[in-house]
């Protein structure tokens, strides 16, 4: 029999174990296991036949009277093969047949008496697969979970143990177990230190397996696949090795095999997302991903709380040690790619923090990232091809509507366009458009002769007569002045267009070309690109330009210290008081985040300082728009408040009133100021919180 299963296995005969599973790996992966049932059981027969030879040989290792002949196997006797039929008779379904004995709770002369009790050790529940029987052996030390720390080391059926004799050691069937599916907290994935614990208890679970028997190594298998199984994604961390170890790797799952085992083939190499303890970790879990499932988008509330979170994140994630700031970012960017498209609003922020889009295109770019920043530029497009202004903004317009016929007054070349373009680099956003109009406005086979054709040409010039009154019509009825708005179909070379190149030195300062702000921050530069096709104005651009560098200044104060805190205080100034020339409402417009009225430009010198704080940050890639979690709070201390009140000109109760937002724009803008340069001047410890929230 044994020269049988080395001649199947197709190996030499060998006490290496590790060979013997090589050789059985290498004859599965060749055979049609499907095809050839029977072939396949008697190649694990095999395989079971050779381990059981390799262990007796290595049982002899300390007996050089008996060297070992692989043509015969060790034989169990009589006695023992009626005791270990009695045995599984006994045990029923799901515990293991060694089950700990219950212990009554009687002890007299430092012995304790075992009774029976199988039901304290049923460790696998019973769906969503059978139940499986563990390893019937003896070398597994039995203890009962619940009753620590009384520990029998020998068989269930022992009259008594003495305590003087005892041996506590920790089961790692039930540890495992344990850990993987009881108590509070599964829920969650394993931490570093449950995943070491976790890790040792497997191995030690598969090394003595395989100093057991073939029997007590197949039972072991069962109920380790059914346990880690049930606790997926929990258990995700242990599946490489015990696939290593049970041969479950490399090849694709059989009809020999049990439904766990399949379920984990079907899942090697893949990493589930898990939730997290971590409470900012959770919540946004939970908040893009709750149970049961929902592809609805964020209404404005769970929108705000996911931004606060992500946030919370990506504030720790740029203080942490590297290796928790990579575990941060590779968790944030399976959620957000997992819950797509319910996590949109906070891909933006996230992409800006961590700087994804400077993978995108290149060798090292992670799959993952490759997925959002494709999303990215898909969600840029759609926000602005909705702006009226947008070459194709006629196009999104006529497909995004209600309806079945195409629109009369809608340039088939853009549908084309749009439609094309989508297709191509954005297949994602077609979900937006109506299916109906888009089968509508797809290119029609030619047509006969007669009418049907005639008719086509007749609508053409009926359409073009048409809007040639209506814009005839509009050119008269338009006020004196007002230009048609802008819209530019033909492309243009960001890196040697001079409107650009205008816009950029305007935000900037002289110096800096399209290439070189694509290198330090690639979405600002794209998102100026793409405002380029709708002005050829340097000053509007660069008024685009500046509503995205206020909000990152706005943003990077909330976190920012001294000597660039001061820096961001003197440009608030600068800001607050080139609006109040517009008015005091300007001016607290300003004082809360709004850009600069139409019209309004800083002077010479605040630009030139603006200019040098927008360069600093550029080179040190701290331009994102994360939004603040929270607004912060600080108290002002009196002789701050008496200062303030110099500074401002103005009776005690006005400025207090003003402190709460209450009173006259004109107060709350004078107050404001005033303020900021009182806490420039402080040198007390509140000094930076206040101009942190000022």
């Amino acid at each position: 029999m044994i020269d049988g299963a080395w001649g199947r296995l197709g190996i030499a005969p060998t006490p290496d174990q590790g060979a013997i599973r090589r050789a059985y790996a290498d004859a599965l992966r060749a055979m049609d296991v499907d095809a050839d049932v029977a072939g396949f059981a008697a190649l694990r027969q095999a395989r079971d036949t050779a381990l059981a030879w390799a262990r007796s040989q290595a049982a002899q290792v300390s007996a050089p009277d008996a060297p070992g002949d692989p043509t015969a196997l060790p034989v169990a006797g009589e006695d023992e093969r009626a005791t270990a039929a009695e045995a599984a008779d006994d045990t029923p379904p799901g515990t293991w047949p060694h089950a700990a004995p219950r212990l009554d709770g009687h002890a007299d002369a430092g012995t304790v008496r075992a009774g029976h009790d199988h039901g304290h050790d049923a460790l696998v529940p019973a769906l969503p697969f059978a139940p499986a029987r563990g390893p019937a052996d003896d070398q597994f030390v039995v203890q009962r979970p619940t009753l620590a720390p009384i520990v029998l080391a020998g068989a269930a059926d022992a009259p008594g143990v003495s305590l003087g004799r005892q041996q506590p050691q920790t089961r790692a069937d039930h540890a495992l177990h344990d850990l993987l599916l009881a108590g509070p907290g599964t829920e969650f994935g394993l931490t570093a230190d449950d995943r070491a614990a976790a890790l040792a208890l497997l191995d030690r679970l598969i090394a003595q397996a395989d100093a057991g028997g073939v029997d007590l190594w197949s039972r072991t298998e069962e109920w380790l696949a059914e346990t880690l199984a049930r606790s997926w994604p929990r258990a995700a961390p242990l599946l490489d090795r015990a696939a290593q170890a049970f041969g479950w790797a490399d090849r694709p799952a059989t009809t020999g095999d049990s439904p766990a085992v399949a379920f984990l083939i079907s899942r090697l190499g893949s990493q589930p997302l898990v939730r997290t303890a971590h409470p900012p970790q959770d919540a946004l879990f939970v908040a893009l991903m709750p149970e049961g499932g929902s592809e609805a988008p964020l209404d404005g509330v769970e929108e705000a709380a996911a931004l606060a979170h992500l946030q919370t994140l990506l504030g720790e994630a740029h203080m942490a040690q590297v290796e928790r700031s990579e575990e941060i970012e590779t968790w944030l960017a399976d959620l957000l790619a997992q819950s797509w498209p319910r996590s949109a609003p906070l891909l933006e922020p996230a992409a800006q923090a961590l700087g994804w889009e400077r993978e995108r295109g290149t060798l090292n770019e992670r799959p993952v990232i490759a997925f959002l920043n494709a999303r990215l530029r898909g969600l840029r497009f759609a926000r602005k091809v909705q702006h009226k202004g947008h070459p194709l903004h006629k196009a999104w317009a006529e497909l995004t509507r209600t309806g079945t016929r195409k629109g009369l007054f809608v340039s088939r070349r853009q549908v084309r366009q749009l439609i094309d373009g989508v297709r191509s680099n954005f297949p994602e956003l077609e979900q937006h458009f109506n299916p109906v109009l888009v089968a509508a406005w797809e290119p029609q086979g030619s047509s006969g002769g007669g009418i049907g054709r005639n008719f086509g040409w007749i609508a053409i010039v009926l359409i073009g007569l048409v809007r040639l009154v209506i814009a005839i019509a509009d050119y008269h009825e338009a006020p004196s002045g007002q230009a048609p708005p802008y819209e530019s179909t033909a492309s243009v070379d960001p890196v040697s267009d001079p409107v650009l190149g205008k816009a950029i030195t305007i935000l900037f300062g002289p110096g800096l070309s399209f290439s070189d702000l694509k290198r330090h921050n690639p979405s600002l530069a794209e998102s100026l690109s793409m405002d380029r096709r709708t002005t050829d104005d340097p000053a509007v651009l660069a008024g685009k330009g500046q509503h995205i560098l206020t909000g990152a200044f706005l943003n990077a104060l909330q976190r920012a210290v001294p000597p660039r805190l001061d820096e961001f205080a003197r440009w608030r100034l600068d800001v607050m008081a080139a609006a109040r020339e517009k008015g005091a409402d300007a001016c607290v417009s300003v004082a809360g985040g709004g850009d600069l009225p139409q019209g309004v430009s800083l002077a010479d010198a605040p630009l030139a300082r603006q200019q040098k704080l927008a360069r600093a940050m550029l080179e040190a890639d701290a331009i994102n728009l994360v939004p603040s979690a929270a607004e912060k709070s600080y108290a002002i201390p009196g002789p701050m408040v008496a200062r303030v009140i110099a500074i401002a000109g103005l009776p005690e109760a006005r400025v207090r009133a003003a402190f709460h937002n209450q009173g006259t724009s004109a107060d709350q803008c004078t107050v404001r100021m005033a303020l900021i340069k009182a806490a420039l001047a402080w040198k007390g410890a509140d000094r930076v919180a206040i101009l942190q929230g000022t």
